[in-house]
């Protein structure tokens, strides 16, 4: 946005600001470290199987080991973040601290599923991740 623009800023405006930001950062990394998975439930429950066996020596016969069966169930939440502009400030803002601190929420937005994924809540079974 342009300094001449910023007295013209509207709540459609910061919202198309959140937008366009959020088009262009990255979480990329995310991905590496954990499994995406769509969720249109409030509880979403997956069940894998457990690791195979290790090998051993062939020496008679075969011996099949049974697989583990393993799950757990996820209870999806609501997160959200605000800011609060006043109308003063919006046709003050020549500095175009706005936009910096709406590209600061859009970050913490793309940061979100990160600290999900880096930083689980405590009561979860298996722990952090990394």
């Amino acid at each position: 946005m342009l300094p001449q623009q910023y007295g013209k800023i509207t709540t459609n405006g910061v919202r198309g600001m959140i937008l366009a930001a959020l088009d262009t950062g990255s979480n990329a990394w995310v991905g590496d470290i954990a499994m995406t998975v769509n969720s249109d439930q409030a509880l979403e429950s997956y069940a894998w199987l457990g690791n195979a066996p290790a090998l051993r020596e062939f020496i008679g016969g075969r011996t099949p080991k049974e697989l583990a069966e393993n799950g757990f169930t996820i209870s999806n939440k609501d997160y959200e973040g605000s800011i609060k502009f006043k109308s003063k400030d919006m046709r003050r803002d020549k500095l175009g601290m706005i936009q910096v601190r709406v590209n600061q929420l859009a970050e913490r937005v793309l940061d979100h599923p990160a600290q999900a994924a880096v930083c689980p809540p405590a009561d979860r079974r298996f722990g952090a991740l990394l």
